[in-house]
């Protein structure tokens, strides 16, 4: 087997593993060779190419409304705008990715069988390039198709009857022909950017900013001569489309523009000849791990690969925190939470402040109750965050030379810190507002607080298994994790509520904390079995 049947074999079988991946959601093995496998492969073709129609043309009718309010008199004009301005936003984004990370990707298997061989490296891009070409412009294709129906909607008077679909058919094709060699010629240069960064023997690098300078004055350039009357030079590089969204593409502007195809694809072949497979191996091997695990599902695996990512995760730190042993956790923990601030994390704990304070205005205590169990459901939530974070990266949690439950507690100190000084400051708000005699409301958070988060970090440890935490799928917080932190908090906020003493008042206090050391103890006890399990 030469050196070019090697690359397309490696690269055939990628792409038929792909292409596995989604006819199995239909339920289609490529492996059955049987008569009947085969008719249901045609049955699947059939009915989506129908569905596919039917959903562009019901698309249509929604756009042909939108053409004639963005442009009135001038749909044609509209669509034009409309698919250049997407087409430029996204050549925008393209070649700004191409200026940061190679657009070729590669997998483990890749760097093992391709990285250290000496086979040509222009092959490879030139074989790596068209299925990536193929999944970008296939949303560009339905756009068009949608654009032309929607002048079709326009256009053509009266119902459109089954003799007309090939007319109404027309009217998608056009554009679509246009389209086709202007998005290979954008997509060549997005490569050939990314290729000609990526050289043997050197990095080109501040590319990024006159590239996208350039992309973005030609991107508004372009977009705003499309809604308008274009002139000049614009006019000509406009003129497929307008010729596509009318009559179709005379053979003259065809020529030219798949010869600017051709051309930029030649230049993309001219770069790779010196491309730097290594580098870009190093820098795709993470996107390639991030595509399987949003193909597959892998959401927590997902996310940990996000937190690092934004806490620097390859880079050499600037400033090494101050601290021995669990105090590095603390500080671990103060950072992620920091760097990882987003609207769930807020929403979270403005309902920890928000609980506390309305319980004051609640007039009984059946009330009161009620709110307490929403609060101890989002204090769960907050706390073991950290936590769950932690235990994703279990190859290197469990090496930390620190006990059990000094890993889970220095791991929650700074999340069960703010949960506690949040919900204190609510409560105390809320009863200064509402002038209501709820001071042991007060002296009982801390220990409510303390007690609920390790509820909730008893039950993901217990539920922590070794073998699937390596693979960095982590339990949530159960229903009977919830249950037992309601539960213990209904015991002593129930009790406090009805003793009629302070010595039994003191007597609930204890007991509280009682409680707290008791699970402390049982989380310890519990993450010394996750290997054993």
């Amino acid at each position: 087997m030469n050196e070019r049947n090697v690359i397309h074999w490696l690269r055939t079988r990628q792409e038929e593993s792909e292409l596995g991946f989604w006819l199995s959601l239909v339920s289609y093995d490529r492996k059955d060779q049987s008569v009947v496998n085969r008719a249901y492969l045609i049955y699947l073709i059939i009915f989506f190419s129908g569905w596919i129609f039917l959903t562009l043309t019901l698309l249509a009718s929604g756009g042909a409304i939108v053409l004639q309010a963005i442009l009135p008199g001038r749909p044609e004009q509209a669509a034009i705008g409309v698919l250049v301005l997407i087409l430029a936003s996204w050549w925008l984004f393209g070649m700004n990715q191409a200026c940061r990370r190679s657009p070729a990707i590669f997998n483990e298997t890749d760097a093992l069988l391709l990285g250290q061989s000496p086979v040509s490296r222009r092959r490879i891009v030139l074989r790596w390039f068209w299925m990536p070409w193929l999944q970008n412009a296939l949303p560009f294709w339905l756009l068009t198709l949608v654009l032309g129906f929607s002048l079709a909607e326009i256009t053509m008077s009266g119902p459109i009857s089954a003799e007309r679909l090939p007319e109404y058919t027309i009217y998608g094709l056009r554009p679509l022909m246009a389209l086709l060699p202007l998005q290979l010629t954008l997509f060549s240069l997005q490569w050939g950017v990314g290729i000609l960064r990526l050289q043997k023997d050197r990095e080109i690098r501040g590319l990024a900013w006159p590239v996208n300078a350039v992309v973005l004055a030609l991107g508004i350039w372009l977009t705003t001569a499309a809604f308008t009357h274009p002139f000049g030079m614009t006019a000509w590089l406009l003129k497929p489309l307008q010729q596509g969204f009318s009559g179709g593409m005379s053979n003259a502007t065809a020529l030219v523009v798949w010869g600017c195809a051709l051309s930029a694809w030649l230049l993309l072949a001219f770069f790779s000849n010196n491309f730097n497979l290594t580098r870009a191996i190093q820098e795709t091997h993470e996107v390639e791990l991030t595509n399987n695990a949003i193909r597959y599902g892998m959401t927590d695996y997902l996310n940990l690969r996000r937190t690092q990512k934004k806490l620097g995760v390859g880079h050499e730190s600037a400033r090494l925190p101050i601290g021995l042993g669990g105090k590095a956790l603390i500080w671990k923990d103060l950072v992620e939470s920091w760097r990882t601030v987003n609207v769930s994390t807020v929403f979270n704990w403005i309902t920890v402040f928000a609980i506390p304070l309305w319980v004051a205005f609640l007039p009984n205590l059946a009330g009161r109750s009620i709110a307490l169990i929403f609060w101890v459901i989002g204090v769960g939530r907050v706390t073991s965050q950290r936590l769950r974070s932690d235990l994703a990266g279990w190859p290197v949690l469990r090496q930390l030379p620190i006990a059990g439950g000094q890993v889970v507690l220095y791991g929650m100190l700074s999340s069960l810190a703010g949960t506690v000084l949040l919900s204190l400051l609510g409560a105390g708000v809320g009863i200064g507002i509402a002038n209501v005699p709820l001071g042991f409301f007060l002296v009982l958070l801390p220990g409510l607080t303390a007690q609920t988060a390790l509820s909730a970090a008893l039950d993901v440890i217990r539920h922590a298994r070794s073998n699937r935490l390596l693979d960095g799928s982590v339990p949530q917080i159960s229903a009977g994790g919830i249950l037992l932190g309601t539960a213990l908090a209904a015991l002593v906020w129930l009790g406090a509520n009805l003793s009629g003493s302070l010595f039994t008042l003191f007597l609930i206090f204890a007991l509280n904390w009682l409680i707290v050391w008791g699970l402390y103890r049982l989380v310890g006890v519990y993450y010394s079995r996750i290997d054993a399990a």
